[in-house]
């Protein structure tokens, strides 16, 4: 997967197949258990912009992966973002672990973007001296 770019990553994340294996017939302790196992897709979805996007909230694949490396669990994610599943945040989080390099790489594109979209803003609206036109927007009471 070396050299894809983030939207390939982003498709393949949202087109994993779904597939149920044969029900697994077994006894546990004298039971018999019927078991269906079943893989859903990893719940990203890329948006209009480019962003990869959390079990189908505004909530970026950036901030629930900056969390977690500044050591949050799933549990405390999912208290910062409420509008996310603990099943989703396990989910998108094994989805990093197994594709760690890929997602480093949109990661990092993704931080490209942010300062070149900064710097663009920055020349166009410099904030050096913003309080003082502001102040003088400000109509004498």
């Amino acid at each position: 997967m070396r050299g894809r770019s983030p939207e390939k990553v982003a498709v393949q994340a949202v087109v994993s197949s779904s597939y149920q294996l044969p029900g697994v017939q077994e006894q546990c302790y004298g039971v018999d258990m019927n078991i269906a196992i079943v893989t859903k897709p990893v719940p990203l979805s890329l948006d209009a912009a480019g962003v990869l996007r959390v079990g189908g909230t505004h909530v970026s694949l950036d901030s629930v992966l900056a969390a977690f490396h500044d050591g949050a669990t799933p549990e405390e994610i999912v208290q910062q973002y409420d509008v996310l599943s603990l099943a989703d945040v396990y989910a998108v989080i094994s989805y990093y672990l197994e594709h760690q390099q890929d997602i480093d790489a949109y990661l990092a594109a993704r931080r490209t973007q942010r300062a070149q979209l900064r710097q663009e803003i920055e020349t166009r609206h410099t904030p050096h001296g913003i309080r003082q036109r502001l102040l003088a927007r400000r109509k004498p009471a």
